[in-house]
């Protein structure tokens, strides 16, 4: 039995994690496109939720035409340009509205 408050000994440790970059399509705020852009994934189109959070001109810079600053997400063609991103993985972080995709 473990005593509360005694070392338990080095955490366990499994298998190495092999990673790898991943394409995405992200909506909500630039900080988290900004730190997963800086973790190697190909961010292929960050929706930004607010025209005034931190990191927004670091993204754009970052990643030019890119970054859409709060985009009608039910205009017409929307849809089809996220798919036409080829994204892997689509990430939502603090996106206001529910995505119709």
């Amino acid at each position: 039995s473990v005593t509360p408050g005694r070392d338990r000994g080095p955490p366990r440790r499994g298998p190495p994690c092999e990673s790898r970059p991943v394409r995405i399509v992200f909506f909500g705020l630039p900080l988290a496109a900004l730190l997963l852009d800086g973790d190697g994934h190909d961010v292929a189109l960050a929706c930004v939720s607010s025209t005034s959070a931190p990191g927004l001109r670091r993204l754009e810079r970052r990643l030019g035409a890119r970054v859409l600053r709060r985009p009608d997400v039910r205009a017409p063609g929307f849809a089809e340009r996220v798919r036409a991103a080829r994204p892997e993985l689509v990430v939502s972080w603090f996106w206001t509205s529910l995505l119709p995709l």
